[in-house]
């Protein structure tokens, strides 16, 4: 039995990493204590967009913070 795996599109990747990166440009700007509300807000239905996001979010604010 021949297994097929159908890689998604190019433009889905594309448009999966716009909304990461609108979610995070959006957030980084709010307070830590909201961004779980707002991601699950925002992406109720997809919890591994949410962390991508997330994981982001911390890391910008080590960053921020490594260069205060």
């Amino acid at each position: 039995m021949k297994v097929e795996v159908i890689a998604p599109s190019a433009s889905v990747d594309q448009q999966r990493w716009q909304r990461v990166h609108a979610l995070f440009e959006r957030l980084r700007h709010v307070e830590r204590s909201a961004w779980h509300a707002e991601l699950h807000a925002a992406a109720p239905e997809d919890p591994a967009l949410a962390y991508e996001v997330l994981s982001l979010l911390v890391a910008n604010e080590s960053v921020v913070e490594s260069q205060a």
